[in-house]
């Protein structure tokens, strides 16, 4: 027998009769925390985005393509208006296929997509990479998925806040748990990290709610033992600790390979480096006052309480947003990640 006592977190699956099971076990082991697949949880953000939808692999293989036409737009206008394409134009979709492929707010509606949705892929490689645990690093993850994309439409909340409201949709529902705050604090990547956000009251209320959770008796060791971590007191204050701490950042990688510092950076690590297109920011302000959303039927978001105007056509306009989460404030220059 493992032992209840040895069992720190038990990662699940999403399946609907999964469920249940958790919450039969919670109540007979309150100690054991459970979440659901960090992977997962990126790639249903962008189901959501509509960048990425399932298929027979769990990587961003749709994604991918998205970027290789992006990429390819100059060979495919080319095609589209070659004498030789001109024999297939008889037919409607043909027809069709030259009109999108002439038509520049698709490729600024592309555009947009693939740069909106590179730092959540790069967070899902993050997250699906068995070279290294990830837990220590889903909450930096997620904080620089969602700066990044404030930064790609400059801060403009009517731009970005549909995005925003998505990710802390799913990230609310399914990976913000005290285990992950905890596994936050005590990396010593962030930990010793002047700009790193760890003395943020949602990190510290998480670590505590864990060691209460999880120590039965002799919490003040505990809370000892973190305030000679926090202060690098005793074995912590050691040179060889501190030079471990400082390996952990991107300037010495042989300690820690995992690359959350390339989250919000421009570069697009999936596919051979290219340039990239610069977003018409002028026809985003129009498309604005031009389109009104709509709504799926299957949308999870609720319509009513939409107050965001799409930013382009195509996937975009059926972006919904959630109420606002308790985690982040609703003003554009306030938040609780800075």
């Amino acid at each position: 027998m493992v032992g209840v006592k040895n069992v720190v977190h038990l990662v699940k699956d999403n399946a609907a009769n999964y469920k249940p099971a958790e919450w039969l076990l919670f109540e007979k082991y309150p100690t054991i925390c459970w979440s659901p697949y960090a992977a997962h949880c990126v790639t249903l953000i962008l189901k959501d985005i509509e960048i990425l939808r399932p298929g027979d692999t769990r990587f961003a293989t749709t994604f991918i393509a998205l970027k290789s036409l992006s990429d390819h737009k100059d060979d495919l206008q080319g095609m589209v208006t070659c004498q030789d394409f001109k024999k297939f134009l008889k037919k409607d979709v043909p027809k069709q296929v030259k009109q999108v492929v002439l038509d520049e707010r698709f490729w600024n509606s592309c555009n947009i997509i693939v740069r909106a949705g590179t730092p959540l892929v790069r967070l899902l490689r993050i997250c699906d990479s068995d070279e290294k645990p990830s837990l220590g690093y889903v909450y930096e993850g997620m904080y620089r998925a969602r700066k990044a994309i404030k930064a790609l439409f400059r801060n403009k909340k009517r731009l970005y806040q549909q995005y925003v409201d998505i990710i802390n949709a799913r990230w609310d529902k399914m990976l913000r748990k005290s285990l992950h705050a905890a596994a936050y604090y005590l990396n010593p990547a962030f930990q010793y990290d002047k700009e790193s956000f760890c003395e943020k009251s949602e990190v510290l209320s998480g670590l505590l709610d864990y060691i209460d959770t999880r120590v039965d008796t002799g919490g003040n060791k505990a809370y000892n033992e973190i305030s000679l971590y926090r202060d690098k007191q005793k074995s912590f204050a050691r040179p060889t600790a501190m030079t471990i701490a400082r390996s952990t950042r991107p300037e010495q990688r042989p300690y820690d390979p995992v690359d959350y510092e390339c989250i919000d950076k421009s570069e697009f690590w999936i596919v051979e480096e290219t340039p990239e297109g610069e977003l018409d920011y002028d026809e985003m302000e129009e498309l604005l006052e031009e389109e009104m959303p709509r709504y799926d039927e299957e949308s999870s978001f609720d319509p009513e309480t939409n107050d965001v105007e799409p930013i382009a056509e195509a996937d975009l306009e059926q972006f919904g947003r959630q109420s606002r989460s308790t985690y982040y404030s609703d003003n554009e220059d306030e938040d609780d990640w800075d």
